[in-house]
C-alpha cells in the first residue's frame, strides 16, 4: 500500500533533513514510539513489528498481541446470520440495500499530520479513481458502494462521491456492523484491515 512505502520514506527524508541543518548529532523531541521506559510493547502484527525495530525499539520487548476487536466481529456476523431481523435493522439505520451486493471502501487519509504524503487535493483524487476503478467493473444495478470516513476526517470532504451515488458513511459507524453488511473490503493500511480476515 502506499502508506506503507511512503510512510518509511517519509520519516527518513524527514531524518535527513534535520540532520542537513542541525548536524548529525541532532536527536528529535518527538520520542520513538515503543522506545520509551516500557518493559514490553504489544504490537497487531509483525509489520507493526518491523516498523518499531526501523526506529530503533528493541524487538525483545515488542510482543504480538493481535487484533482485539476480533471477537467483537465474529459475534456480530454471527448475530446477523441467526438474526435477520437485526441485520435488516442494521442496514436501514445506515441506508444500506441488501438487495444489491455492498462493497465498502475505508479511507486512510494521507494529509493528516501523521501521514503527510498527499495534499487534501490528491487525497480526494485518490479516492474517486478508487471509487471509479471499481464502479467500471461493479455495475450500479447490482453494486452499492459505501465509503467510510476515517475519524481524523469529515463527510463534507468527500461530497464529491456522494454526487456519484457513493453512500459516504460517518466516522462514527460501527466498523464490524459495515464490514458484516458488505460482500467486499477495500483499503489501504489501517487496523479496521484486521477485522475481516476473521469473517
Amino acid at each position: 500500500t502506499l502508506y506503507r512505502v511512503f510512510k518509511p520514506l517519509y520519516i527518513m527524508a524527514g531524518k535527513l533533513l534535520l540532520a542537513s541543518v542541525f548536524g548529525r548529532g541532532f536527536k528529535s523531541s518527538k520520542p520513538v514510539l515503543g522506545a520509551g521506559p516500557s518493559r514490553k510493547v504489544g504490537v497487531i502484527n509483525e509489520m507493526f513489528v518491523d516498523f518499531l525495530v526501523r526506529g530503533g525499539v528493541d524487538a525483545e520487548k515488542i510482543s504480538v498481541v493481535g487484533y482485539l476487536d476480533f471477537h467483537f466481529a465474529e459475534e456480530v456476523s454471527k448475530e446477523f446470520k441467526e438474526n435477520r431481523e437485526k441485520m435488516e435493522t442494521t442496514a436501514l439505520k445506515y441506508n444500506i440495500s441488501l438487495s444489491k451486493k455492498n462493497i465498502i471502501i475505508y479511507s486512510s487519509p494521507l494529509y493528516t499530520k501523521d501521514a503527510l504524503i498527499l495534499t487534501p487535493q490528491e487525497q480526494l483524487r485518490f479516492s474517486e479513481r478508487v471509487v471509479s476503478l471499481v464502479r467500471g467493473i461493479c455495475p450500479l444495478e447490482e453494486y452499492d458502494i459505501l465509503f467510510k470516513i476515517h475519524p481524523a476526517e469529515e463527510k463534507e470532504f468527500y461530497e464529491s462521491l456522494s454526487k456519484t451515488g457513493v453512500k459516504v458513511i460517518g466516522k462514527d459507524a460501527d466498523n464490524n456492523e459495515l464490514i458484516a453488511l458488505s460482500d467486499l473490503y477495500i483499503a489501504d493500511s489501517t487496523v479496521t484491515d484486521f477485522i475481516p480476515i476473521i469473517m
